[in-house]
């Protein structure tokens, strides 16, 4: 960043000795040495930025500069475990905070926010951070122009649907599209091939099966074996997730199996933990609930042995358990579970699909006007989404339906549903932790 026609890497690296000998620059050991100023330094170097007239400069010195870093974990992606990959970007996401600001600025630049947007983008969901890239990208993809490079519009249009997952809208279905005819356009086989993979995923998730078996054929007979072998991971999510849509459960297993294997086999920590998510998500869809319970187990004590692993992970394994605990009758279990899901799945942006598991949670603890009201929240949130229920959450909401029916009278059930659509998440989450 510092290096320019005045002054060469080495001579910045000299320079930077003589500031950490001085301790105005701090220097911390680890695999990479990483260097940073005390606040009252940092506050001392921008006034003289400032002062200078190079305040703008400065900026995109550094944004560019983080954007060469992240252009870089881009070419790891397939290379690394998702967990080493996480590891060694996830301290430069506030310099990615700080070089998006600048960039979405009145003294920014579009192409440069387009570009660093695209090449951050998926550390936001690894981090358990959704929400946050949800916004960030949004804003980046609303400055595409015609004048954009292509490669960098493909880019961030197909990070979208990734973000937002599990909302399948207009808006998702239409960054893929356009993500893929510009690959297709770019002549980027391996580019299409993802693109594909994420957009039959997405459409599958939608319930567009038909749809989403063209693009995935498509990306199955693109695939090269001379690829690394991490390049199938795209592939069997999107299999996994249209045999769930199909209502084919057993054969899912057996793409998560594989999932599995892949895992083991690239030695990736974090992906062997998505795809036991999977496997636990399919066994509760078949209603197996013990298997789905020891399977969330399993999940609970891998996280708790290297916590490292929790961020991104943690929300859907809590909450998974928590909704196969109260299917078996397992309550008191269930609601600590829940208690623990909860701040997890707020950070990722996921509360509303707490909400049927949640209702039915009230019920069993014999809650049920608490319930109906949970119930009325969720169905109000769903219809105003682009996120479509899944098999679990739609079959919950079917069986405690049926129960609240037999309860109470329809006018009854219809008045708390009619006070559950006016709760936000956050109430409706605390009646059913009985807070």
């Amino acid at each position: 960043m510092a290096g320019d026609d005045s002054i060469d890497e080495w001579a910045v690296l000299d320079q930077l000795g003589a500031l950490v000998d001085k301790s105005l620059v701090v220097a911390e050991t680890g695999e990479t040495p990483r260097y940073r100023l005390l606040e009252t330094s940092r506050a001392f170097a921008m006034e003289k930025v400032q002062q200078a007239g190079e305040t703008d400069a400065v900026h995109r010195s550094h944004a560019e500069a983080v954007l060469a870093v992240f252009e870089r974990s881009l070419e790891e992606e397939y290379v690394l475990p998702t967990q080493a990959r996480l590891e060694r970007y996830l301290p430069e996401l506030d310099n990615a905070r700080a070089a998006l600001d600048w960039s979405a600025g009145a003294s920014g630049d579009a192409q440069l926010q387009i570009a660093l947007t695209g090449a951050i983008a998926w550390i936001w969901r690894s981090a358990g951070l959704r929400p946050e890239g949800m916004r960030r990208t949004r804003s980046a993809m609303a400055r595409i122009a015609p004048s954009t490079a292509p490669h960098l519009a493909a880019r961030l249009l197909g990070s979208w649907s990734s973000l937002a997952f599990p909302e399948a809208g207009p808006q998702e279905l239409a960054a893929d599209a356009r993500a893929v005819e510009l690959y297709r356009t770019l002549g980027d086989r391996r580019a299409l091939f993802t693109a594909l993979c994420h957009q039959g995923r997405i459409q599958a998730n939608c319930r567009r099966v038909e749809e989403a078996e063209v693009a995935l054929q498509e990306a199955e007979q693109i695939f090269d074996i001379t690829w690394p072998p991490a390049l199938r991971i795209p592939l069997l999510m999107a299999r996994s997730l249209l045999c769930s849509g199909r209502g084919r459960f057993e054969e899912g297993i057996g793409v998560e199996q594989e999932l599995l294997q892949l895992a083991i086999a690239l030695d990736d920590k974090r992906l062997a933990l998505m795809a036991l998510i999977y496997l636990e998500q399919s066994a509760a869809s078949l209603g197996r609930w013990e298997e789905s319970v020891a399977l969330g187990r399993d999940l609970l004590e891998r996280i708790q042995r290297d916590r490292s692993l929790r961020s991104g992970i943690e929300n859907a394994a809590l909450s998974n358990l928590s909704t196969s605990l109260t299917a078996l009758g397992q309550i008191d279990e269930a609601l600590e579970v829940a208690r623990r899901a909860y701040p997890a799945v707020e950070q990722a942006g996921r509360v509303m699909e707490l909400l049927d598991s949640f209702a039915l949670l009230a019920f069993k603890h014999g809650r049920i006007d608490d319930a109906v009201r949970i119930l009325g929240r969720a169905d109000l949130r769903y219809a105003t989404s682009n996120t479509p229920r899944q098999d679990i959450e739609h079959k919950m909401r079917e069986r405690l339906l049926l129960e609240l029916q037999e309860a109470m009278p329809p006018d009854e059930l219809s008045r708390l549903t009619k006070q559950g659509e006016a709760l936000s998440d956050e109430v409706a989450v605390r009646l059913a932790l009985g807070d």
